[in-house]
């Protein structure tokens, strides 16, 4: 049971239901989660606390990793591939203040005054992409943001592109990851972007074999392509003059359901 904050109401509830022995791990930086793994004799795994949830997803994801490892015996080649010192890099470029030399400012700023419509282009990947990208634009950069998954949308939503360009703010449609099925689909990024165009519609692709050459694997590329756009969402609160770790509507709601 893994919930970062440990007052995730999903999680708190699940392991209030469930039968304590059958959870073998619960894992948060504190909260009801701890509290109630230690009052139900649950093993607890502590992580570093005091960051935004959304701005914690390596302690999860490596403690995970690591936990799999240990206790099943669960050896995944893949944990090898991470990119670390390339992350460390990318971040180190993300600081910097130059929109020429920084991708994720420059990101931002061709996000400014748009709603982002985000089109997925890798159906391993995509997907978990852009919900990640959709709740940064509204956690951090306070921005609603729509997203579909080719070749899907394809087959439907395209038919629906002249309403795009009624859309306030105007759309910047967003073709998230590599064309993943060569071979299988034709890749309609090229055509989609044409039709667009014609409607006065913006586009541009975030492509990781283009952003960061094509000697990664893909767990490399998600990782990184996700550090990029965490990167963006944070300059584009900035750049509309949003604090991006405050979250005062979330609270709000999570308020009115309490009665607090």
């Amino acid at each position: 049971m893994c919930s970062y904050s440990g007052n995730t109401v999903e999680a708190v509830q699940a392991l209030t239901e469930v039968d304590p022995r059958q959870v073998w791990l619960a894992v948060s930086s504190g909260g009801r989660l701890e509290q109630k793994a230690h009052s139900s004799h649950i093993p607890f795994l502590n992580l570093p606390g005091g960051y935004p949830p959304r701005a914690a997803v390596g302690f999860s994801l490596g403690a995970m990793h690591r936990l799999f490892q240990r206790v099943f015996d669960f050896h995944d080649p893949d944990i090898a591939k991470w990119p670390l010192k390339r992350l460390r890099e990318d971040a180190d470029r993300y600081a910097n203040l130059s929109r020429d030399e920084n991708p994720a400012l420059d990101l931002a700023v061709k996000l400014v005054d748009r709603t982002p419509v985000i089109y997925t282009c890798d159906g391993l990947l995509g997907p978990a992409l852009a919900f990640r990208l959709r709740a940064q634009l509204a956690e951090n950069s306070k921005v609603w943001s729509h997203a579909s998954d080719l070749p899907e949308l394809a087959h439907n939503e395209v038919e629906a592109f002249a309403h795009l360009a009624q859309v306030l703010p105007p759309p910047m449609v967003m073709f998230l990851g590599g064309w993943a099925t060569a071979g299988t689909f034709a890749d309609p990024r090229g055509p989609m972007e044409e039709m667009l165009m014609k409607m006065g519609v913006a586009t541009m692709r975030l492509d990781p074999n283009e952003l960061f050459g094509d000697t990664g694997g893909r767990l490399e590329h998600g990782i990184r392509l996700m550090l990029l756009l965490d990167a963006a969402t944070v300059f584009l609160a900035i750049l509309r003059a949003e604090d991006p770790m405050e979250i005062p509507k979330i609270t709000g709601l999570k308020n009115l359901l309490t009665g607090s």
